[in-house]
């Protein structure tokens, strides 16, 4: 006679949640740890659920429980791989936080283990899903620029009118254009050169006077 096996000999730990056992954050890991390992060496089109289970050594049953599909599962892995790139200290001013951003991606997205997302973008024309792990990685990403610009208009260096998005795709713009299209080395010279250019475009005047603090405060006690 054929007996289940109980939760507790499942050989990779999931068991049915419907018996009250909890996710385990350090299987969550382990797959989507090996799914950018898949992605970076085999790329979307090579991205199998089988190899994924095997390479992390659980069942593909375990993965559908937790991500529905082979999309879901890449999207959560290139989401992890975007919080990594964004997870910079902050400096305490504004040149200082953007040029730890950009060289951070520059890190990632050139030498590191994210090497493998320019592909991506190159492979999304003949696999229209990889749009969504694109999105996901440009939303992440541009939602750390966004702290680090609100931070900066807080502590008066920029004016609070500032146009954000337009300042995030003149950052980054120029090193996406250097990885998809001339190919051209991104070096620690043009990523502070990057850096400067927005500094100096979009960056409100030292006013050692305080002038431009006590007529902010004052805007906002007549709104």
């Amino acid at each position: 006679m054929r007996t289940e096996r109980s939760p507790e000999q499942q050989p990779d730990g999931a068991g049915r949640r419907g018996r009250g056992r909890p996710p385990s954050p350090e299987i969550d890991r382990r797959i989507l740890d090996a799914a950018l390992e898949l992605l970076a060496s085999r790329g979307y089109a090579g991205f199998r659920l089988d190899d994924l289970a095997k390479r992390a050594d659980v069942a593909k049953t375990t993965i559908l429980r937790r991500w529905p599909s082979k999309a879901a599962v890449a999207a959560a892995a290139v989401e992890q791989l975007a919080l990594q790139t964004t997870d910079v200290p902050a400096s305490g001013t504004l040149r200082g936080d953007l040029h730890a951003l950009l060289t951070s991606a520059v890190a990632v997205f050139t030498n590191g283990h994210g090497d493998f997302v320019p592909r991506l973008i190159r492979e999304s024309g003949h696999h229209p899903e990889i749009a969504d792990l694109l999105h996901t990685v440009i939303h992440t990403r541009r939602l750390a620029y966004r702290r680090v610009l609100n931070r900066a208009i807080a502590r008066h260096e920029l004016d609070p009118e500032v146009d954000q998005e337009l300042i995030i795709d003149l950052l980054v713009g120029p090193m996406w254009t250097r990885l998809l299209i001339t190919r051209e080395p991104i070096t620690k010279p043009f990523v502070d050169d990057s850096v400067d250019a927005v500094i100096r475009a979009f960056q409100r005047p030292a006013d050692p006077s305080g002038t431009a603090a006590a007529a902010d405060e004052l805007s906002r006690d007549h709104r």
